[in-house]
Formats: structure tokens, C-alpha cells, sequence
């Protein structure tokens, strides 16, 4: 997958941190490696997890092209997905309202 500019400046931020973590610790300057450590994690993990992630539009046309789903299919889908997103919403707003109990098994 092409890395976009913003994964890129990620994997170059996490690397730098990550080597100056690594510099800090065998020259035993404890505080400069513990601030690149924890500047290593957020950044390097962030960049992993954006290159390794599949694009949603490119999921899209893979089904479609296999003709695993039809746009009706999808844009059902898509309705859904809001209709989640605006209950957890909802359940943010007033968290001492239970939730209705499930209809599955």
C-alpha cells in the first residue's frame, strides 16, 4: 500500500524517536530516554497501524469487483452505520440510561 504523506511523517517521527531512545539508553541519559520512549510508542504504533489498515474505498471496490455486495448493499450498510454511531452518540450524552437489552441469541 503507497504510504501518504501523513504516514510517512509518522514512520520518520516514530523511527526518530525510537533511535534516540535507543541512543539515550546506552549512554544512560535516563530522562531524554524515557521522553523518546514515550514519544516512540504513540508515533511509530500510529504509523504501523495506518500503513497496515486497508482503505476503505479500496475494501469497496474489491467487494464490488468480486461482486461480493451490490451499492444497494452498501449504501444499506452505510445507513446503519450511522444509525450506530448516532445511538453511542446518544448513550454519551446521557450515560445513566440503560441501553436496550440485545435481540440477538
Amino acid at each position: 500500500m503507497p504510504l501518504t504523506v501523513r504516514d510517512g511523517a509518522l514512520v520518520g517521527a516514530g523511527m526518530l524517536f525510537a533511535s534516540g531512545a535507543t541512543l539515550f539508553y546506552r549512554r544512560k541519559q535516563t530522562l531524554p530516554f524515557k521522553l523518546a520512549y514515550f514519544a516512540a510508542w504513540p508515533t511509530l504504533g500510529t504509523a504501523i497501524l495506518f500503513a497496515a489498515m486497508p482503505r476503505n474505498d479500496r475494501l469497496v471496490a474489491d467487494m464490488k469487483r468480486h461482486g461480493l455486495v451490490t451499492e444497494e448493499q452498501i449504501q444499506e450498510a452505510h445507513k446503519q452505520s450511522i444509525i450506530q454511531m448516532q445511538h453511542i452518540q446518544d448513550a454519551a450524552k446521557h450515560p445513566n440510561v440503560k441501553a436496550p437489552a440485545s435481540s440477538g441469541s
